[in-house]
């Protein structure tokens, strides 16, 4: 500001050319690292990023093996392939990135040609006060200033503010529209498969957790035609953490045979088939212990590692605990497996 003129309240809260400098630099560099670190995994693990390339049908076209090879096949792909390889979700992600880079750069392009230029041009702050004719110097500065970052607001700028509103509206009209047509194509086009014709439902009432009451009550009360075909599963979800349970009980089994018998077992005699069939045959109730699980404990202490079991008090004990926790692993086990078969029918 030059010395006798009045200041205002504005010129404190004037933006720099570096302000906007600094923003660029640093979403280059995030964006640029970002777009780096994607190429080098996808060129590392094309699997990852591509893992509906190995089905046998309806698999995508192979993306190149390059470092930026991707690049071409993405924007050439055409949007029938891409709908019936990869889905409609997809589709629609890659529909609206290209939008958002269709927006970015037309934004770019009428700031740069008419914000500018207008800037220059009407910003009377950025003349020179020496003489009136801007030299080749000045000029070169008053371009660089209002690319950079305006340190004074004018109607242009507000006018811009317009636009890209009006771009953004524009945009995102024909992205919606253009969605909601691969949605009608794509839905019509899978109509007749079966996952756009099956339904599952949840939370039956007992009246109507039979095949043929559903059936009944869809085809009379729901007005969806007729129904092909019902499949009824029982408390699924319990099922699954049943079936979870189950298996870490039979992997607890599995560990403490081996700590007694080692891995490979080497006693003399050793019938693994044999072995198997009494522990998976021993089922008893709480209160009595069957026949099978006591002829599989003595094979267990037949069999056991001589070195780590016998001869000693404390291996003997030892053994005694391993046997105990085994055969409480077994119970809870069998209980489970009857359960998980009461379920299922």
């Amino acid at each position: 500001m030059e010395p006798g003129l009045p200041s205002h309240d504005y010129d404190n809260y004037l933006s720099h050319p570096s302000d906007l400098l600094t923003q660029t630099v640093f979403a280059a560099t995030l964006g640029g690292s970002a777009f780096v670190a994607f190429c080098l995994l996808r060129f590392r693990w094309p699997d990852v990023y591509a893992p509906r390339a190995r089905l046998l049908y309806a698999a995508p076209a192979r993306m190149g093996k390059t470092f930026l090879g991707w690049i071409s096949m993405t924007v050439r792909a055409k949007d029938y392939d891409l709908l019936y390889s990869v889905g409609l979700d997809a589709l629609l992600v890659l529909r609206l990135f290209k939008m958002l880079g269709a927006l970015s750069v037309t934004a770019s392009i009428i700031g740069f040609a008419l914000v500018v230029p207008l800037k220059v041009f009407l910003d009377d702050t950025a003349t020179t006060t020496t003489t009136a004719v801007a030299s080749s110097s000045s000029m070169r500065e008053r371009i660089t200033r209002a690319a950079m970052g305006s340190e004074r607001p004018l109607v242009v700028h507000f006018a811009f503010a317009y636009v890209f509103t009006g771009l953004v509206y524009f945009y995102f009209a024909r992205f919606a529209y253009q969605a909601l047509s691969l949605r009608w194509h794509y839905v019509l086009r899978v109509r007749n498969t079966r996952p756009a014709r099956s339904v599952m439902v949840t939370g039956i009432p007992d009246e109507l957790a039979t095949e043929r009451a559903l059936k009944r009550h869809f085809e009379q009360c729901g007005g969806l035609g007729k129904v092909l075909a019902v499949e009824v599963v029982p408390r699924i979800s319990r099922l699954g953490v049943l079936i979870r349970k189950r298996e870490r009980l039979l992997l607890a089994i599995e560990e403490q045979v081996t700590a007694i018998l080692g891995n490979p077992c080497v006693a003399p005699g050793y019938d693994r088939d044999q072995l198997k069939t009494l522990l998976m045959n021993s089922h008893s109730d709480d209160n009595q212990v069957s026949p099978g699980r006591e002829d599989a404990m003595q094979l267990l202490r037949m069999w056991a590692l001589p070195g780590k079991y016998g001869g000693t008090r404390r291996g003997a004990c030892k053994l005694d605990r391993i046997l105990e926790l085994l055969a409480d692993s077994l119970r809870r086990f069998h209980h489970a497996d009857a359960v998980v078969a009461q379920v299922r029918h």
